[in-house]
């Protein structure tokens, strides 16, 4: 029953945190005397195995467009630039457009070896 309870709880707010989840799930069953309390973190497997069916594909390349309602500020995307094989997105604000553009100056830091390549499997 609490297990039902954690899959749609998980299911109906998709980002919040599920070690939460799960926590909060553990906290019903030692309140309500159920007499097995799971550890925290099945809850959590229980919740992520839930969204594993509602979550979108994994994206094979940077050809996909963005969901703008999801942004919920569509003036945030600026500009979608290619240079050759590769696509850079411009996101910014109207502001930080107006203070860009009163600079002599601008530098760039970037931390590219961070990330792999997101388009490329395993």
């Amino acid at each position: 029953m609490i297990s039902v309870q954690v899959k749609q709880e998980a299911t109906d707010h998709p980002y919040k945190s599920l070690t939460v989840t799960g926590v909060e799930a553990r906290r019903k069953c030692i309140d309500s005397n159920h007499p097995f309390v799971p550890v925290a973190n099945n809850f959590a497997r229980q919740a992520n195995c839930a969204l594993e069916r509602i979550r979108p594909k994994p994206l094979t390349d940077s050809n996909f467009e963005f969901e703008m309602d999801f942004l919920k500020c569509p003036e945030f995307f600026v500009a979608d630039v290619y240079c050759g094989t590769a696509r850079h997105r411009v996101f910014a604000t109207h502001k930080q457009l107006e203070l860009l553009s009163t600079c002599k100056r601008r530098f760039l830091d970037a931390t590219f070896s961070v990330l792999g390549d997101p388009f490329a499997s395993g």
